[in-house]
Order: C-alpha cells, then sequence, then structure tokens
C-alpha cells in the first residue's frame, strides 16, 4: 500500500515485536484523561517506521476489556494447569504449547515436572486491554477509530453482494457492461439495506 501511495487504516496484532515496543513506551501514562477519547477508551499515537512504512501507530487501552481479558487468561492457565496435573506423560511438541504459561522440564522418557511461569504469564497480562491500529494518515486516534470501526459495516455490504444479491463473479466482458452491474447491484443493496443510495 506504501509503495502504491495508498492510504491505510488496518488492525496490529499485539504480539508482534514492533507492536510490543510501542505499547511499551505508552503504557505507563495511558490512562492519563489527557488521553481519554470517550466511551472509556484511552489512546495515544507513536510515530515511526512500522513494518517498513513510516505510519503512527495508534494505541489504544480499554480497561474494561483488560479486565475481562485478565479473568480469561486466568482461566485459560488455570484450565492449562489441571490438563497438565492429570497427565502422566507429555511429547515435546504439546510440551511447547504449554510453555506459553510454564515453566516444563520434560524426561527423555517423557515423564515431566511443571511450574507456573508469572514472568510469561504476566508479560501477556500486561497486554491486556490493549489495541492497535496503523495507519499512515494524519488522523487522530478518535478518527481512526471511527473509521476501523466502520469495517464491520464495509463487510457486511459485500458479504451481503456476494451472498444475497449474487454478485460472487461479475461476468462482464466490457467496462461499461462491468460499470452498469455494479451499480444495479449497490443500488440493489442500498434498497434491500434501507439505506439511501447516492451516485
Amino acid at each position: 500500500m506504501t509503495g502504491a501511495s495508498l492510504d491505510f487504516v488496518v488492525g496490529a496484532v499485539t504480539h508482534h515485536r514492533q507492536v510490543r515496543r510501542a505499547i511499551g513506551s505508552v503504557a505507563e501514562g495511558i490512562t492519563s484523561m489527557r488521553n481519554r477519547i470517550g466511551q472509556g477508551v484511552y489512546a495515544k499515537g507513536v510515530a515511526g517506521t512500522f513494518y517498513g512504512a513510516a505510519a503512527t501507530m495508534h494505541v489504544f487501552y480499554d480497561p474494561e476489556a483488560s479486565e475481562r481479558q485478565r479473568r480469561d487468561l486466568f482461566r485459560t492457565v488455570e484450565s492449562a494447569e489441571c490438563r497438565l496435573s492429570q497427565a502422566a506423560r507429555l511429547t515435546g511438541r504439546e510440551a511447547e504449547r504449554y510453555r506459553a504459561y510454564f515453566d516444563i522440564r520434560l524426561a527423555g522418557d517423557g515423564t515431566f515436572t511443571f511450574e507456573r511461569d508469572y514472568d510469561r504469564i504476566d508479560a501477556i497480562a500486561a497486554r491486556s486491554g490493549f489495541f492497535c491500529i496503523l495507519t499512515n494518515t494524519p488522523m487522530t486516534s478518535t478518527e481512526v477509530l471511527d473509521v476501523y470501526r466502520k469495517r464491520d459495516m464495509l463487510e457486511k455490504g459485500f458479504d451481503d453482494l456476494k451472498n444475497h444479491i449474487d454478485m460472487r463473479r461479475v461476468r462482464t466482458h466490457t467496462t461499461a457492461t462491468t460499470d452498469g452491474k455494479l451499480f444495479l447491484a449497490f443500488a440493489a443493496y442500498s434498497g434491500t439495506s434501507g439505506q439511501v443510495f447516492r451516485k
């Protein structure tokens, strides 16, 4: 997109190293009231180079989501611990799955001992409530979040076009026919969705 000089607003996964670094740079003071953007969400932009492109990583923090995610994490750890305590042996591949939360010492015959790795668990918990959106536009965090939240509406619209108005294949041979078919499809979609269609 950068090479094609296109503007973008895309979500970024929080476990990526560059994203973690951006979160870490603003995490300590993000709940300052100067960073509150409404609906209980706090945000701060971090300008830099991400994935090889000059852009701004907008870091958002939702305290309510953080608490939910921490509860889910604790349940996940407890469930995994229960499974480990009932297992007599583990393969190397199985042990790797559990090492996200546990320090596992695996013997040659598959027997093992384990204990919670609180450093790893705390590192995962520290990212709770954070989500990031990357953009190369000069939009504010509020504007970026508004645009990003509209993606569900856009995706639903394209899904409706494909599945309810049968636009999976255009099956046209000229640009004029393609434009006409797309115009009628969007007109039909606007009528079925209750929206006003404007050319």
